[in-house]
């Protein structure tokens, strides 16, 4: 007879900011992934059960150029963001049992950074320095219900672990 299997789902928004120790500058790394699923996997709730497969899902960092309000162009694929992600998931994606799934960034345009929005004096001017584009993340949370949906239909995992702050 088979082992009982289990899956792990980690949204990869909140695993990113909920592993990321203040202190430090740079992403979290695959080795934090690693040792979240090392964790996981010891928790008594599976303990004699396999591993099935770990969905990490996150969105693909965005490509496109956009105008400033300034005038000059912003070209997100160069950005700071952008290139950490995409080595965040190439590192990500060489985890064993890990499979990827993305959800996709929207632009939504220009807004204030939420900084200067909490500093204490009150805001008389703002730069074009002042401003961030405005991305928001789109089908994630609706891909990590499909794949519930799916694993339980399919009944091929007995438990499912969610990782999310939402």
């Amino acid at each position: 007879m088979a082992k009982p299997c289990y899956a792990i789902l980690v949204d990869g928004g909140f695993a990113k900011y909920a592993l990321k120790s203040k202190a430090k500058d740079p992403p979290i790394s695959d080795k934090e992934i690693a040792k979240l699923i090392f964790a996981i996997g010891q928790q008594p709730c599976v303990e004699g059960m396999r591993l099935h497969r770990v969905y990490f899902y996150d969105a693909k960092p965005l490509t496109g150029k956009v105008s400033r309000p300034d005038g000059k162009e912003f070209d997100f694929s160069s950005s700071k963001m952008a290139v950490i992600s995409q080595q965040q998931h190439a590192s990500i994606s060489r985890i064993p049992y890990v499979a990827m799934r993305f959800g996709e960034l929207s632009y939504r345009g220009w807004s204030v950074k939420e900084r200067l929005l909490r500093a204490t004096k009150a805001i008389t001017q703002i730069a074009p320095d002042d401003l961030e584009p405005n991305v928001q993340q789109k089908g994630v949370d609706m891909r990590i219900g499909l794949d519930i949906a799916a694993l339980a239909l399919k009944k091929q995992v007995q438990v499912i672990i969610l990782v999310t702050g939402d």
